[in-house]
């Protein structure tokens, strides 16, 4: 059977009344580096690529990146805005279509947490990715300091897989990484369980 690949997406996502998913696009670069050099201090506990992101130039060549990588179907990403403030982003990564596996990876602004608001986006991805995608296992990776993020994946019916031991570089530390994943049949159970 023939899956469907990700392509450049077209539309905006509501997850809810001032919050929405807008696929990558060029025009955002100026809204994107300005909540990462806002955050900085903030992000870059647990996100090596924020040290990586120091004008405005780097943040106009990762979404050409991003947008070139949607279209050729190797990831789906999208910008996290409340109203028309930018305070995160959201995608599936390492698409390996062999195995029809994938990652989902987030972040999100300081003044943001604690809202529920990935926690509704990743729900939403998830749909995506099992239910229009054909995509059998996806996998969420969180440094295991990373106590807020870590516990979303749980929320969500993730199994935790285990440590893999200094997995990612911060300067000069390695940080360990929880994986987590979640199976289509567990998807679709939980979603049974959920209409009743």
């Amino acid at each position: 059977m023939q899956h469907k690949t990700p392509n450049q997406p077209v539309e905006t996502i509501s997850l809810c009344e001032d919050i929405c998913l807008v696929p990558s696009c060029e025009e955002h670069a100026t809204a994107l580096f300005d909540a990462i050099d806002t955050n900085r201090a903030f992000l870059s506990r647990f996100l090596p690529w924020v040290d990586h992101t120091q004008a405005l130039s780097d943040t106009v060549s990762y979404l050409q990146y991003a947008i070139a990588n949607n279209a050729k179907g190797n990831e789906l990403t999208y910008n996290i805005f409340r109203n028309n403030t930018l305070i995160g982003r959201i995608g599936i990564h390492q698409i390996d279509r062999t195995n029809d596996n994938a990652s989902i990876g987030y972040w999100l602004v300081e003044k943001e947490q604690g809202n529920g608001i990935i926690t509704k986006a990743t729900e939403m991805i998830l749909k995506i990715a099992f239910k229009d995608l054909g995509f059998q296992r996806i996998e969420i990776l969180t440094a295991t300091k990373n106590k807020r993020s870590s516990a979303i994946p749980l929320r969500l019916g993730f199994v935790h897989e285990g440590v893999l031991r200094q997995m990612e570089k911060h300067g000069n530390t390695y940080f360990d990484l929880n994986i987590f994943s979640l199976l289509k049949q567990e998807w679709k159970k939980q979603k049974r369980n959920i209409m009743g």
